[in-house]
Protein backbone atom coordinates (compact mmCIF):
# COMPACT_ATOMS: atom_id res chain seq x y z
CA UNK A 1 0.00 0.00 0.00
CA UNK A 2 1.67 3.21 -1.20
CA UNK A 3 0.82 5.84 1.43
CA UNK A 4 2.11 9.43 1.06
CA UNK A 5 5.13 10.11 3.24
CA UNK A 6 3.41 12.95 5.10
CA UNK A 7 0.55 10.67 6.13
CA UNK A 8 2.91 7.89 7.20
CA UNK A 9 4.56 10.44 9.47
CA UNK A 10 1.23 11.37 11.04
CA UNK A 11 0.45 7.69 11.59
CA UNK A 12 3.77 7.28 13.41
CA UNK A 13 3.34 10.42 15.52
CA UNK A 14 -0.12 9.41 16.72
CA UNK A 15 0.85 5.77 17.22
CA UNK A 16 3.80 6.85 19.39
CA UNK A 17 1.57 9.33 21.24
CA UNK A 18 3.98 12.05 20.18
CA UNK A 19 2.10 14.38 17.82
CA UNK A 20 3.31 17.52 19.60
CA UNK A 21 6.90 16.29 19.62
CA UNK A 22 6.64 15.29 15.95
CA UNK A 23 5.50 18.81 15.11
CA UNK A 24 8.43 20.29 17.07
CA UNK A 25 10.83 18.39 14.82
CA UNK A 26 11.00 20.49 11.67
CA UNK A 27 11.17 17.84 8.94
CA UNK A 28 10.54 18.25 5.22
CA UNK A 29 7.71 15.84 4.41
CA UNK A 30 7.14 16.78 0.79
CA UNK A 31 7.58 14.23 -1.94
CA UNK A 32 7.69 10.48 -1.64
CA UNK A 33 10.27 7.74 -2.01
CA UNK A 34 11.51 4.86 0.14
CA UNK A 35 10.49 4.88 3.79
CA UNK A 36 14.16 4.79 4.80
CA UNK A 37 14.44 8.39 3.58
CA UNK A 38 11.49 9.43 5.77
CA UNK A 39 13.14 7.87 8.81
CA UNK A 40 16.48 9.44 7.91
CA UNK A 41 14.96 12.90 7.49
CA UNK A 42 13.08 12.68 10.78
CA UNK A 43 16.20 11.49 12.59
CA UNK A 44 18.23 14.29 10.99
CA UNK A 45 15.69 16.91 12.05
CA UNK A 46 15.35 15.45 15.54
CA UNK A 47 19.08 15.28 16.27
CA UNK A 48 19.56 18.79 14.83
CA UNK A 49 16.79 20.02 17.14
CA UNK A 50 18.50 18.43 20.15
CA UNK A 51 21.91 19.84 19.25
CA UNK A 52 20.44 23.36 19.00
CA UNK A 53 18.76 23.20 22.41
CA UNK A 54 21.49 21.06 24.01
CA UNK A 55 21.77 17.30 24.27
CA UNK A 56 20.22 15.68 27.31
CA UNK A 57 22.58 15.01 30.20
CA UNK A 58 22.50 12.72 33.20
CA UNK A 59 24.51 12.40 36.39
CA UNK A 60 27.07 9.62 36.07
CA UNK A 61 29.36 8.33 38.80
CA UNK A 62 32.96 9.29 38.07
CA UNK A 63 36.08 8.15 39.91
CA UNK A 64 39.12 10.40 39.69
CA UNK A 65 42.15 11.73 41.54
CA UNK A 66 41.39 15.22 42.85
CA UNK A 67 42.95 17.84 45.10
CA UNK A 68 41.33 17.58 48.52
CA UNK A 69 38.10 15.62 48.76
CA UNK A 70 35.17 15.68 46.36
CA UNK A 71 32.17 13.42 46.81
CA UNK A 72 32.86 10.04 48.40
CA UNK A 73 36.46 9.36 49.43
CA UNK A 74 37.89 6.08 48.15
CA UNK A 75 40.14 5.66 51.18
CA UNK A 76 41.74 2.31 50.37
CA UNK A 77 42.73 3.30 46.83
CA UNK A 78 44.02 6.67 48.07
CA UNK A 79 46.30 4.97 50.64
CA UNK A 80 47.50 2.38 48.14
CA UNK A 81 48.61 5.12 45.75
CA UNK A 82 50.17 7.13 48.60
CA UNK A 83 48.32 10.31 47.54
CA UNK A 84 47.65 11.86 50.94
CA UNK A 85 51.20 13.20 51.21
CA UNK A 86 50.52 15.16 48.02
CA UNK A 87 47.21 16.54 49.28
CA UNK A 88 45.28 14.49 46.75
CA UNK A 89 42.69 11.71 47.02
CA UNK A 90 40.74 9.29 44.87
CA UNK A 91 37.04 10.16 45.06
CA UNK A 92 33.77 9.02 43.50
CA UNK A 93 31.32 11.79 42.60
CA UNK A 94 28.34 12.48 40.36
CA UNK A 95 28.93 14.60 37.27
CA UNK A 96 26.62 15.67 34.44
CA UNK A 97 27.52 14.04 31.12
CA UNK A 98 26.15 13.91 27.59
CA UNK A 99 27.59 10.44 27.05
CA UNK A 100 24.45 8.61 28.15
CA UNK A 101 22.50 5.74 26.61
CA UNK A 102 19.83 7.83 24.86
CA UNK A 103 22.49 9.84 23.00
CA UNK A 104 24.47 6.68 22.29
CA UNK A 105 21.37 5.15 20.68
CA UNK A 106 20.93 8.25 18.50
CA UNK A 107 24.55 8.07 17.37
CA UNK A 108 24.38 4.33 16.73
CA UNK A 109 21.19 4.76 14.68
CA UNK A 110 22.82 7.48 12.56
CA UNK A 111 25.71 5.10 11.90
CA UNK A 112 23.30 2.26 11.18
CA UNK A 113 21.42 4.28 8.56
CA UNK A 114 24.51 5.31 6.57
CA UNK A 115 24.90 2.07 4.54
CA UNK A 116 21.15 1.74 3.98
CA UNK A 117 20.20 1.01 0.37
CA UNK A 118 18.08 3.68 -1.36
CA UNK A 119 19.21 6.34 1.12
CA UNK A 120 19.34 9.68 -0.69
CA UNK A 121 23.04 10.65 -1.21
CA UNK A 122 22.56 14.21 0.05
CA UNK A 123 20.73 12.90 3.12
CA UNK A 124 23.56 10.38 3.66
CA UNK A 125 26.08 13.21 3.78
CA UNK A 126 24.01 15.21 6.27
CA UNK A 127 23.56 12.19 8.55
CA UNK A 128 27.30 11.52 8.39
CA UNK A 129 27.92 15.13 9.41
CA UNK A 130 25.61 14.75 12.42
CA UNK A 131 27.35 11.52 13.39
CA UNK A 132 30.68 13.35 13.41
CA UNK A 133 29.24 16.15 15.55
CA UNK A 134 28.51 13.55 18.22
CA UNK A 135 32.22 12.76 18.61
CA UNK A 136 32.00 12.98 22.41
CA UNK A 137 29.33 10.25 22.51
CA UNK A 138 30.52 6.64 22.81
CA UNK A 139 29.91 4.16 20.00
CA UNK A 140 27.75 1.23 21.08
CA UNK A 141 26.45 -1.89 19.37
CA UNK A 142 22.67 -1.57 19.30
CA UNK A 143 20.63 -4.45 20.70
CA UNK A 144 16.99 -4.81 21.64
CA UNK A 145 18.13 -4.56 25.27
CA UNK A 146 19.37 -1.02 24.56
CA UNK A 147 15.80 0.11 24.02
CA UNK A 148 14.47 -1.76 27.05
CA UNK A 149 17.15 -0.17 29.24
CA UNK A 150 17.08 3.44 28.06
CA UNK A 151 15.18 5.80 30.32
CA UNK A 152 15.06 9.33 28.92
CA UNK A 153 14.02 11.96 31.43
CA UNK A 154 10.23 11.92 31.67
CA UNK A 155 10.07 15.57 30.62
CA UNK A 156 12.22 14.96 27.53
CA UNK A 157 9.37 13.82 25.28
CA UNK A 158 11.31 14.60 22.11
CA UNK A 159 13.75 11.92 23.24
CA UNK A 160 10.89 9.44 23.72
CA UNK A 161 9.72 10.22 20.19
CA UNK A 162 13.21 9.73 18.77
CA UNK A 163 13.75 6.50 20.71
CA UNK A 164 10.61 5.11 19.04
CA UNK A 165 12.04 6.17 15.68
CA UNK A 166 15.40 4.54 16.45
CA UNK A 167 13.64 1.33 17.43
CA UNK A 168 11.77 1.32 14.12
CA UNK A 169 15.09 1.71 12.26
CA UNK A 170 16.66 -1.04 14.37
CA UNK A 171 13.78 -3.45 13.67
CA UNK A 172 13.76 -2.85 9.92
CA UNK A 173 17.34 -2.16 8.88
CA UNK A 174 19.24 -5.44 8.76
CA UNK A 175 23.01 -5.00 8.65
CA UNK A 176 25.48 -7.82 7.95
CA UNK A 177 28.13 -7.34 10.66
CA UNK A 178 30.85 -9.00 8.55
CA UNK A 179 30.32 -7.24 5.21
CA UNK A 180 28.60 -4.07 6.44
CA UNK A 181 25.95 -4.50 3.76
CA UNK A 182 22.48 -3.35 4.76
CA UNK A 183 18.99 -4.36 3.71
CA UNK A 184 16.04 -2.19 4.64
CA UNK A 185 12.77 -3.97 5.26
CA UNK A 186 10.22 -1.33 4.25
CA UNK A 187 7.76 -1.34 7.15
CA UNK A 188 5.13 0.44 5.02
CA UNK A 189 4.95 -2.69 2.85
CA UNK A 190 4.87 -5.02 5.84
CA UNK A 191 1.20 -5.76 6.54
CA UNK A 192 1.89 -7.06 10.03
CA UNK A 193 3.78 -3.97 11.15
CA UNK A 194 1.34 -1.62 9.48
CA UNK A 195 -1.66 -3.39 11.01
CA UNK A 196 -0.22 -2.81 14.50
CA UNK A 197 0.72 0.78 13.59
CA UNK A 198 -2.74 1.53 12.17
CA UNK A 199 -4.49 0.11 15.24
CA UNK A 200 -2.37 2.18 17.63
CA UNK A 201 -2.82 5.26 15.43
CA UNK A 202 -6.63 4.99 15.51
CA UNK A 203 -6.65 4.36 19.26
CA UNK A 204 -4.51 7.42 20.06
CA UNK A 205 -6.22 9.59 17.43
CA UNK A 206 -9.61 9.17 19.09
CA UNK A 207 -8.09 9.50 22.53
CA UNK A 208 -6.58 12.88 21.61
CA UNK A 209 -8.91 14.40 19.04
CA UNK A 210 -12.37 14.09 20.59
CA UNK A 211 -13.97 14.27 24.03
CA UNK A 212 -17.47 12.85 23.53
CA UNK A 213 -16.27 9.28 24.14
CA UNK A 214 -13.84 7.64 26.51
CA UNK A 215 -11.41 5.42 24.61
CA UNK A 216 -10.26 2.03 25.91
CA UNK A 217 -9.34 -1.43 24.65
CA UNK A 218 -10.87 -3.78 27.23
CA UNK A 219 -10.68 -7.56 27.30
CA UNK A 220 -14.23 -8.88 26.95
CA UNK A 221 -15.56 -11.81 28.91
CA UNK A 222 -16.97 -14.79 27.08
CA UNK A 223 -20.65 -15.28 27.97
CA UNK A 224 -20.11 -19.00 28.36
CA UNK A 225 -21.26 -21.48 30.95
CA UNK A 226 -18.19 -23.44 31.96
CA UNK A 227 -16.12 -24.52 34.93
CA UNK A 228 -13.22 -22.31 35.99
CA UNK A 229 -10.80 -24.94 34.68
CA UNK A 230 -12.49 -25.04 31.27
CA UNK A 231 -12.60 -21.22 31.08
CA UNK A 232 -8.80 -21.13 31.17
CA UNK A 233 -8.74 -22.52 27.62
CA UNK A 234 -10.96 -19.84 26.08
CA UNK A 235 -8.96 -17.38 23.93
CA UNK A 236 -8.55 -13.80 25.10
CA UNK A 237 -11.08 -11.47 23.47
CA UNK A 238 -9.09 -8.22 23.14
CA UNK A 239 -10.71 -5.31 21.36
CA UNK A 240 -8.82 -2.77 19.23
CA UNK A 241 -10.79 0.34 20.22
CA UNK A 242 -13.92 0.76 22.35
CA UNK A 243 -15.54 4.20 22.53
CA UNK A 244 -18.09 4.75 25.30
CA UNK A 245 -20.31 7.69 26.16
CA UNK A 246 -23.38 8.12 28.35
CA UNK A 247 -25.52 7.44 25.27
CA UNK A 248 -23.83 4.66 23.35
CA UNK A 249 -20.90 2.29 22.91
CA UNK A 250 -18.95 1.70 19.70
CA UNK A 251 -16.65 -1.27 19.21
CA UNK A 252 -14.19 -0.36 16.45
CA UNK A 253 -11.97 -2.99 14.88
CA UNK A 254 -9.13 -1.91 12.57
CA UNK A 255 -8.18 -4.02 9.56
CA UNK A 256 -5.07 -3.38 7.48
CA UNK A 257 -5.33 -5.42 4.27
CA UNK A 258 -4.21 -4.80 0.71
CA UNK A 259 -7.70 -5.81 -0.39
CA UNK A 260 -10.60 -4.59 1.72
CA UNK A 261 -12.95 -7.17 0.22
CA UNK A 262 -12.67 -10.72 -1.06
CA UNK A 263 -13.93 -12.28 -4.28
CA UNK A 264 -14.50 -15.96 -4.90
CA UNK A 265 -13.65 -15.69 -8.60
CA UNK A 266 -12.82 -13.14 -11.30
CA UNK A 267 -15.73 -10.82 -11.94
CA UNK A 268 -17.69 -11.94 -8.88
CA UNK A 269 -19.28 -9.47 -6.47
CA UNK A 270 -16.73 -8.48 -3.79
CA UNK A 271 -17.74 -9.43 -0.25
CA UNK A 272 -16.79 -8.32 3.25
CA UNK A 273 -14.32 -10.70 4.88
CA UNK A 274 -16.59 -13.14 6.69
CA UNK A 275 -14.06 -13.72 9.49
CA UNK A 276 -14.04 -9.98 10.23
CA UNK A 277 -17.81 -9.92 10.61
CA UNK A 278 -17.79 -13.06 12.76
CA UNK A 279 -15.18 -11.49 15.02
CA UNK A 280 -17.15 -8.25 15.34
CA UNK A 281 -20.37 -10.10 16.16
CA UNK A 282 -18.54 -12.10 18.83
CA UNK A 283 -17.46 -8.82 20.42
CA UNK A 284 -20.93 -7.28 20.27
CA UNK A 285 -22.86 -10.29 21.58
CA UNK A 286 -20.44 -10.97 24.43
CA UNK A 287 -20.42 -7.27 25.37
CA UNK A 288 -24.25 -7.13 25.63
CA UNK A 289 -24.53 -7.99 29.36
CA UNK A 290 -22.30 -5.03 30.24
CA UNK A 291 -23.35 -2.29 27.79
CA UNK A 292 -26.51 -3.48 26.06
CA UNK A 293 -26.75 -2.97 22.30
CA UNK A 294 -23.34 -1.71 21.16
CA UNK A 295 -22.53 -0.65 17.62
CA UNK A 296 -19.64 -2.00 15.55
CA UNK A 297 -17.33 -0.42 13.00
CA UNK A 298 -14.89 -2.34 10.81
CA UNK A 299 -12.37 0.27 9.63
CA UNK A 300 -10.14 -0.36 6.61
CA UNK A 301 -7.38 1.99 5.39
CA UNK A 302 -7.41 2.36 1.60
CA UNK A 303 -5.59 4.37 -1.04
CA UNK A 304 -7.99 4.13 -3.98
CA UNK A 305 -11.57 3.84 -2.76
CA UNK A 306 -14.08 5.19 -0.27
CA UNK A 307 -16.97 3.24 1.20
CA UNK A 308 -19.19 3.00 4.25
CA UNK A 309 -21.77 0.18 4.22
CA UNK A 310 -24.36 -0.02 6.98
CA UNK A 311 -26.13 -3.07 8.39
CA UNK A 312 -28.14 -4.15 11.40
CA UNK A 313 -27.11 -7.66 12.37
CA UNK A 314 -28.74 -9.49 15.29
CA UNK A 315 -29.99 -6.13 16.53
CA UNK A 316 -26.60 -4.38 16.39
CA UNK A 317 -25.75 -1.50 14.02
CA UNK A 318 -22.61 -2.47 12.09
CA UNK A 319 -20.71 -0.29 9.64
CA UNK A 320 -17.95 -1.38 7.25
CA UNK A 321 -16.04 1.81 6.40
CA UNK A 322 -12.82 3.04 4.87
CA UNK A 323 -10.41 5.88 5.54
CA UNK A 324 -8.54 6.88 2.40
CA UNK A 325 -4.89 7.52 3.31
CA UNK A 326 -4.14 9.12 -0.06
CA UNK A 327 -6.11 12.20 0.94
CA UNK A 328 -4.66 15.36 2.51
CA UNK A 329 -4.22 14.94 6.23
CA UNK A 330 -6.94 17.48 7.09
CA UNK A 331 -9.45 15.40 5.11
CA UNK A 332 -8.38 12.18 6.86
CA UNK A 333 -8.69 13.94 10.23
CA UNK A 334 -12.21 15.09 9.41
CA UNK A 335 -13.25 11.71 8.00
CA UNK A 336 -12.24 9.89 11.19
CA UNK A 337 -14.17 12.34 13.36
CA UNK A 338 -17.19 12.09 11.06
CA UNK A 339 -17.36 8.36 11.79
CA UNK A 340 -18.24 9.21 15.40
CA UNK A 341 -20.75 11.95 14.68
CA UNK A 342 -23.30 9.34 13.63
CA UNK A 343 -22.79 7.73 17.04
CA UNK A 344 -23.69 4.14 17.71
CA UNK A 345 -26.97 4.22 15.78
CA UNK A 346 -26.41 5.66 12.29
CA UNK A 347 -29.53 6.13 10.22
Amino acid sequence: MSIPIRNVYYLLCYAWDALQEGEQVDVDLDGSGPAVNLLGRVLEAGVTHLLKRGLGREYLVQEATVAGIRGKLQFGVTLKRNLLAEGRTVCAFDELHHDVLANQILKATLRRLLPAPDLDPALHDRLLGLHRRLHDISEIALTSRSFRTVQPHRNARVYLFLMSLCRLVYDNLLVDQETGQARFRDFVRDERQMAALFEQFVFNFYRQEQSAYTVRRPHLQWQAEATEEDRKYLPIMRTDVVLRSALDTIVLDTKFYRQSFVTSRTGAQPKVHSSHLYQMLAYLKNYEPEVGVAAGILLYPTIDEDFCYQYRILGHPVRVCSVNLMQPWTVIHGQLLELLRAGGNPS
